[in-house]
């Protein structure tokens, strides 16, 4: 893994705090709020499975910062990892990982990781 990537990572999740704050002075920001935290909760579950699971040591790694990364942001929202819970959509894709194994398990979570980055970018811009 690229330690330049590592480093701009934190970096960016480092400014989540200040990016939230201008998010929950929308007056809209209660439902926006709950589906990042749902959000964020569906990746560190995925994440928690993948630091058990994967076989490439940068999936590892990646599930790592992740489940880090979602804990600030859950902090940022005066909230805890886990206390918004996961949507049925959610629930099914971790019960599809739970199951897969090697590198379809690698890819499973890497791909959940995109769509699910998307989804929150979506709710963030909203």
């Amino acid at each position: 893994m690229d330690r330049r990537n590592v480093i701009f990572g934190m970096a960016a999740v480092s400014l989540l705090p200040m990016a939230t704050h201008v998010l929950v002075q929308d007056a809209g920001v209660e439902k926006g709020k709950l589906q990042a935290l749902m959000g964020g909760d569906f990746a560190t579950a995925t994440s928690e499975l993948a630091v058990a699971k994967a076989r490439n040591r940068a999936v590892r790694t990646f599930a790592e910062l992740e489940i880090a990364e979602q804990a600030a942001v859950a902090e940022a929202f005066g909230s805890k990892p886990g206390a918004s819970g996961l949507s049925g959509k959610h629930q099914t894709a971790v019960q599809k990982l739970q199951a897969a194994k090697g590198a379809e398990f690698d890819r499973m979570y890497i791909n959940g990781q995109i769509d699910g980055h998307e989804e929150l970018l979506t709710t963030h811009k909203g």
